[in-house]
């Protein structure tokens, strides 16, 4: 369906610049001369395509008429001598414009007619189209509506799909097509839509303004359709809810396929971490495996040294002994044995220091066992064949032999 949402009057009779809201159904009230006929005659302009005037203001009086340069420069009245009286004089421009909305694009597109009025009392005018709203300026500038240059240039630097008709005919025809590929005697039966009498005859009412048919009418035929189109009705009630039914499978299949999705893409995330996580621990014992090497090493260097200190040491006690009997000196003797006493006191020490370590050692060698057979466990064959899975095993079996 397209639904006309607004439309802009510029200088069209005493409408100055004005925007009118429409909705699905609309009224038009008010007193007398208030302007109702002066919206209906720019609908009638807008969507028949016509300049001539012939249908203006059959509505409000079978006698008066009006004219097109009469709504551009706002006839009000005559004169003495059978000319009319303008409330505008001069050049300017006037619009007649409708926003649209179609429902099965979900797009908006304008339709409109832009006038430019000469100081010689003619006119010129052109139907345009665009893919889009009415603009925030309502195609004003400084205050002065665009002429028909400036709109031109206007249209095509900020909209899409902009179209200039050179004649009345070209507009018509693609108004058919953009409206829904209407038949050709839309702009007839529209033209009978507006001017109005009282109903006098129901048969000539259908056939002039409804049918547009010169036939004699059958009802029974009328009454068979009919009883065929509410039996449509009801099937097409029914194929509503069978497609309303599909649409409920498909989102809830849709929400599904996504719910799995959040599934999979959350397992995913878990694997990963799990794996950088025991790639962290791999690291730390790493760590703490170089960090017991370096103090094995230290300890070892420091039990090299002592070992040296004790038999440095035993070397003196002996040699002192010798001097002892050689030299018949006692009170050396208390001095180098408790210097001995000392000595192997600290060698002592340093024995229970390298057990120490020997168990720390023991205990990371242990846990890097624990944690490398896991390792390889969790992550499976292929690591298991792995050169990093290799390493590890040679870093186990060389803990193993200490």
């Amino acid at each position: 369906m397209k639904k006309l949402n607004k439309l802009l009057l510029t200088n069209w009779h005493y409408f100055t610049h004005e925007v009118l809201n429409f909705g699905l159904v609309n009224f038009l009230t008010g007193k007398n001369a208030s302007g109702k006929t002066t919206v209906i005659d720019a609908l009638q302009l807008l969507l028949l395509g016509d300049t001539t005037g012939h249908f203006f203001n059959k509505s409000a009086s079978e006698k008066s008429t009006r004219s097109l340069r009469g709504y551009l420069r706002c006839e009000f009245g005559d004169t003495e001598d059978g000319g009319a009286l303008y409330l505008r004089n001069g050049r300017f421009t006037s619009y007649v414009v409708g926003e649209f909305y179609d429902d099965t694009l979900d797009n908006t597109f304008t339709l409109g007619i832009v006038f430019d009025s000469y100081e010689d009392d003619s006119y010129d005018g052109k139907f345009f189209y665009y893919n889009g709203a009415l603009p925030e300026n309502r195609f004003i500038e400084g205050k002065i509506p665009m002429d028909m240059k400036v709109l031109n240039l206007f249209l095509l630097n900020n909209y899409s799909d902009v179209t200039f008709f050179p004649t009345n005919t070209s507009y018509r025809e693609f108004l058919r097509m953009r409206l829904g590929n209407l038949p050709s005697t839309f702009f007839h039966l529209f033209k009978k839509s507006i001017p109005f009498t009282p109903i006098t005859n129901i048969e000539t009412f259908i056939t002039e303004y409804i049918c547009d048919v010169e036939n004699n009418i059958n009802v029974v035929t009328m009454q068979e359709n009919f009883r065929n189109y509410k039996k449509l009705e009801i099937e097409t009630e029914e194929l509503v809810k069978r497609v309303n039914s599909l649409e409920d499978i498909i989102e809830k299949y849709n929400t599904w396929k996504e719910r799995q999705k959040s599934v999979e893409i959350k397992r995913y995330i878990l694997e990963r971490s799990n794996l950088y996580r025991t790639a962290a621990q791999e690291d730390k014992i790493k760590l703490k495996i170089a960090d017991v090497k370096t103090e094995i090493e230290e300890t070892q260097a420091i039990l090299d040294k002592c070992n040296v200190g004790l038999k440095n040491a035993r070397n003196s006690r002996e040699k002192l002994i010798e001097e002892k009997f050689a030299s018949d000196v006692y009170k050396r003797r208390a001095a180098f044995e408790e210097k001995l006493e000392a000595l192997e006191l600290k060698i002592r020490e340093l024995n229970v220091q390298i057990t120490s370590v020997k168990n720390n050692l023991i205990s990371y060698a242990d846990n890097w066992n624990y944690g490398i057979d896991t390792l390889i466990n969790d992550l499976g064959k292929d690591f298991a064949d792995s050169d990093l899975a290799k390493q590890a095993r040679s870093v186990q079996s060389t803990l193993r032999s200490h």
